[in-house]
């Protein structure tokens, strides 16, 4: 579920379907498409640091980038945390897009 390098635009595009056996996988990209992993991220920052990080401050960066250099190994580790993706908040809408995509496709 990590972001390192992604590309928003390929957004939706990312959605594919295909047949493994008798079972249908579906690949999704999460990251900020149905899956609001900044909201999540913001709010681990702040319990593990103590230090409100705002949506303005991360404006137009990673948020790697935003915080000081000491932190920000740990800051993309939590990405890879087991469990990490369990609770993050779905985008609003996001569910209608999906649902209607596997309805069109």
């Amino acid at each position: 579920m990590t972001n390192r390098g992604s590309d928003k635009r390929l957004n939706a595009k990312e959605t594919e379907k295909t047949r493994h056996g008798s079972r249908l996988i579906i690949a999704v990209d999460l990251d900020e498409v149905l899956a609001d992993t900044v909201t999540k991220r913001l709010v681990r920052y702040r319990a593990d640091y103590g230090v409100e990080l705002t949506r303005d401050a991360i404006f137009g960066k990673q948020i790697r980038e935003a915080v000081p250099v000491e932190q920000s190994r740990a800051v993309e580790a939590c990405l890879d945390e087991s469990g990490f993706g369990r609770d993050i908040p779905v985008m609003q809408g996001a569910q209608l897009l999906f649902a209607t995509t596997l309805c069109i496709n």
